[in-house]
């Protein structure tokens, strides 16, 4: 993957992050119940993709 596409993902999730945070604080509405299953997986989904970001660009700037 390039660098670029890498940071651009990293930039995406952390606003879907951000995102997920604020309707679990009741900040922006949603219908799902942030003690849910589905919640918490979409959250360890996110954090997940982030850090293999943080990876890949580190291992990006090393070649």
């Amino acid at each position: 993957m390039g660098k670029r596409f890498v940071v651009l993902l990293l930039a995406a999730e952390v606003i879907l992050l951000l995102a997920m945070l604020l309707a679990d604080f009741g900040i922006i509405p949603s219908k799902i119940d942030p003690f849910s299953t589905k919640s918490i997986m979409m959250h360890l989904t996110v954090v997940i993709i982030i850090i293999g970001s943080l990876i890949a660009i580190k291992r990006a700037d090393k070649k």
